[in-house]
């Protein structure tokens, strides 16, 4: 009577390993991606004399629709001295200006006066496409030593809805659906001044100011352990095989 066909011990017990890491790659990319998607704000560069390239990348979470347009709202309780938009191609850039409640001393500058947001238009046919990334870069200074900036951001979107990213993290410290872009100033690595140092996990980019980049890290780390523990199975299966 024929036996029924067995995988070997060596081969099943592989299979198995393989798919307990797909899973598991599978399940870390669930919990880490989302969290990679949001609206991102960066000083890549650090500052110099006080003024930095504020970045702001822009993810279009439409499964469909265009971003054509995005605001970005500036804090007028730390209000920039100087703020000036780096030029898009196919897109238009305005500022708009808002009296201080007083006056206000930002580095040199004395101001009553301050841009208050800045507002990217595409033009017609152009956007940022569904699931893609547009950076959006504004020159600014001078930057507050410590604490966080907030910038409220609407993404509007070419079906007529508008995603509108400003809802701040509550006291228990779970990621809101559309936080705010934040940056972290203690990582706005300064030519000019001493600012706290990056810690060990941003050592790769000092200047990274959010801790998505973090996640991307951790995300990366985690998913070659999982190849570089597939490889060992392998060539232990392997081996076994070539036994007699």
């Amino acid at each position: 009577m024929n036996r029924p066909f067995r995988q070997p011990t060596a081969r099943r017990g592989l299979g198995r390993a393989i798919a307990s890491l797909a899973v598991a790659g599978g399940l870390v990319l669930g919990v880490a991606l989302p969290a990679l998607a949001h609206i991102v704000v960066t000083v890549p560069g650090g500052t110099t004399e006080g003024l930095g390239n504020l970045t702001f990348q822009v993810h279009n979470e439409s499964a469909t629709a265009f971003a054509v347009k995005v605001t970005v709202h500036l804090p007028l309780d730390h209000p920039f001295g100087a703020v000036n938009p780096f030029h898009v191609a196919g897109w238009t850039v305005t500022t708009v200006t808002s009296k201080l409640p007083k006056p206000t001393k930002s580095g040199d500058f004395n101001l009553t006066q301050a841009v208050s947001s800045v507002t990217w238009t595409a033009a017609t046919g152009q956007g940022i496409p569904a699931g893609e990334i547009q950076l959006l870069t504004l020159n600014a200074g001078p930057y507050p030593k410590t604490g966080s900036l907030g910038f409220p951001t609407d993404v509007y979107l070419s079906d007529g809805s508008v995603v509108r990213w400003n809802q701040p993290t509550p006291a228990n410290g779970q990621e809101p659906a559309n936080p705010i872009p934040t940056l972290d100033l203690s990582r706005v690595v300064a030519n000019d001044a001493v600012v706290a140092t990056p810690t060990p996990s941003a050592s790769a980019n000092p200047n990274s100011t959010t801790s998505s980049n973090n996640s991307l890290a951790v995300v990366l780390s985690v998913i070659a352990l999982l190849l570089a523990l597939l490889a060992v199975l392998v060539a232990a299966a392997s081996r076994r095989k070539a036994k007699p």
